[in-house]
């Protein structure tokens, strides 16, 4: 959809309706790099729904406006991750060197996952600037805020919906004449949040449980870009290291001429 409203000349500027708690990390990125090179092109300005965390706040974070509910989850600003089971070359599985099963030992596997949170700090650092009201030990911590707590401390713009934000990108882009498209996701979207399921609008949505992010026997780490509360059960089983990992409901509305 950021593709689209890139190539479509008539679009002038682009609001994103977020309502997701993040989920993978690569996905995360991917989302962001989509967003940031859509607001080098053009206004875009995002409405946070029931929450924007973790990936989700990753993906919207170069808006150059962003409004939330006062009820609105915005923040768990970081990056989870199982810890990659041992596994030993034996009779079955052969390797050319010692780090090729493991990935690693526990210290550069850390520090792997610590480079990843930095990517994330840094950018939020990056694209909101002077904005914040928090120190990058404090973002660092991974608390979520209300929309309003949001507000206070910079990670969002002011108190708003989709209609305060529509408005707004039409007076950054000087439009006074000017009508809205919306374009909704063309394939089915799964919440691991119940709270993030009721608000959604898209079409085709359905809950899944947290053990579609994780794999307990997995060799290699998942990274994860949710909020930790949302893997705490899995199986009935608590989850000692969560990850972080994301896919925004990106519900995206243009405003053009």
């Amino acid at each position: 959809m950021m593709s689209r409203a890139r190539q479509d000349p008539d679009v002038e500027a682009v609001v994103v309706v977020t309502n997701s708690g993040g989920g993978a990390a690569a996905a995360s990125e991917e989302q962001y790099l989509q967003m940031k090179r859509t607001a080098n092109e053009m206004t875009v300005v995002t409405a946070v729904d029931a929450s924007a965390a973790s990936g989700a706040y990753y993906t919207v974070v170069p808006s150059d406006y962003i409004y939330a509910k006062p009820a609105s989850i915005v923040g768990s600003v970081g990056v989870l991750a199982n810890v990659p089971v041992d596994v030993e070359p034996n009779g079955l599985i052969a390797t050319t060197g010692p780090n090729k099963l493991s990935g690693g030992d526990g210290r550069e596997f850390h520090y792997l996952l610590e480079s990843l949170g930095n990517a994330f700090y840094n950018a939020v650092f990056e694209q909101r600037g002077s904005k914040l009201e928090l120190t990058r030990t404090e973002l660092a911590q991974g608390r979520i805020y209300s929309g309003t707590q949001a507000v206070q401390n910079g990670l969002v713009d002011d108190v708003g919906g989709t209609q305060a934000a529509v408005q707004k990108a039409a007076e950054l882009e000087n439009l006074s004449d000017y009508e809205v498209r919306r374009m909704t996701p063309s394939s089915e979207i799964r919440f691991v949040a119940r709270s993030n399921y009721v608000a959604s609008t898209v079409p085709e949505k359905r809950m899944v449980d947290a053990s579609y992010f994780l794999d307990d026997e997995a060799s290699t780490p998942v990274f994860l870009m949710l909020p930790a509360s949302y893997l705490d059960e899995a199986d009935g089983e608590t989850i000692g290291d969560p990850v972080n990992e994301t896919t925004a409901d990106g519900e995206v509305t243009n405003a053009t001429r």
